[in-house]
């Protein structure tokens, strides 16, 4: 089996051709597609902690997904699993906001973790972008357009500070449960050619 290219970044030569690429096997696409089933079933299992504020599991699959396929498989697994999510289990009207946030934060993790070498300082860099715009800034935005909600400044703010804080206060172990999975699957996922060799250690630099 011919072993996979590594991309130092994004901008690299060939990056984009690469990642549109894993559309392109049947072996892919159908573990593509268990791997969404599992995002789905990750995905309802949450912590409330307000009306509007939960804590979700969903971004272990997501990250996994993103360091396998890259970001254009990233967003559109992000986006069909939170349509499915709301077939299989509706809390009210289907809203466009929250697959678009599913489908970017793919796309995030995708960027961070494919074709390259993974450090810990990655880890951290797209966990905290995704729990910044996508799970509190964007959160805010889409639940108060979501229940129709007048968008007064003050109270904007205040629930924005809400998810702020509680992404904050879960990065540190968000990170190390991505970190701990990763590095229990990388000599599996290497021996099936489905990333590039990594270091165990995940060094800093």
């Amino acid at each position: 089996m011919k072993e996979l290219e590594m991309m130092p970044s994004p901008f690299s030569k060939g990056y984009w051709r690469n990642a549109i690429k894993e559309f392109s096997s049947l072996k892919n696409v159908v573990l593509i597609g268990l791997l969404i089933a599992l995002q789905v079933v990750v995905g309802l299992l949450y912590i409330p902690v307000t009306a509007e504020v939960r804590i979700k599991f969903d971004f272990i699959v997501s990250s996994l997904i993103g360091m396998i396929f890259g970001p254009l498989v990233g967003m559109v697994s992000g986006a069909i699993s939170d349509v499915l999510s709301f077939v299989i289990h509706p809390t009210g009207p289907f809203f466009i906001g929250y697959t678009l946030t599913s489908a970017l934060a793919g796309f995030i993790y995708g960027i961070f973790f494919y074709r390259i070498k993974i450090k810990f300082w990655k880890l951290i860099a797209a966990k905290l972008i995704v729990n910044m715009v996508c799970n509190a800034f964007l959160g805010t935005l889409w639940y108060y357009i979501y229940m129709n909600k007048d968008l007064v400044f003050e109270a904007l703010i205040t629930s924005f500070w809400i998810r702020f804080t509680k992404n904050i206060v879960l990065l540190p172990l968000e990170v190390m449960v991505i970190y701990t999975i990763f590095k229990q699957l990388f000599l599996i996922l290497e021996t099936k050619k489905l990333i590039v060799l990594q270091d165990p250690s995940m060094k800093w630099l």
